[in-house]
């Protein structure tokens, strides 16, 4: 190997060259996706002002219509727990059958943290990751954080 293929390969491992190529749909899809639920892991970036200009404006009118669809499924899966919650209240005979904001908190936190575990097992089995890895990536994408160090599918849509 020569120097300077050395070089080059050195680079790109090291993020250093930019690699250039026309994206299919789902590379599209993808980083819509990433720019709207706000988590920007960096791995995938615009080059020309053009893409960069569409997608301040993208963002601009995207992130609150997405905000407010995801408020909006809030709203109806806090009204799917408190419904459920009032049917197992009456089943086990209970007096208060109205659910409480400490009910459905609790309830909310659970249904978390088993979205949590089954993605990480999701991730741990098709990405090759520990479970540790697969649950910090999890929530790390799931509170939009998104540092970029643990990114899915990266080898396909790089």
């Amino acid at each position: 190997m020569s120097n300077d293929s050395f070089r080059q390969l050195t680079d790109l491992i090291m993020n250093k060259t930019i690699v250039r190529h026309k994206w299919q749909f789902y590379d599209s899809f993808y980083f819509s996706t990433v720019v709207l639920a706000l988590i920007g892991y960096g791995h995938r970036v615009l080059i020309t002002h053009r893409a960069k200009i569409f997608c301040i404006l993208y963002a601009m009118l995207g992130i609150p219509m997405w905000l407010i669809t995801f408020q909006s499924a809030g709203e109806r899966l806090n009204s799917i727990l408190s419904c459920l919650l009032s049917k197992v209240k009456r089943s086990l005979h209970l007096k208060q059958i109205k659910t409480t904001d400490g009910e459905l908190l609790l309830m909310e936190s659970l249904l978390s943290m088993i979205i949590l575990v089954v993605g990480a097992c999701v991730f741990s089995k098709y990405e090759n990751w520990s479970l540790f890895d697969s649950f910090y990536y999890g929530f790390i994408t799931l509170t939009t954080i998104g540092f970029g160090d643990f990114v899915v599918l990266v080898s396909l849509i790089s």
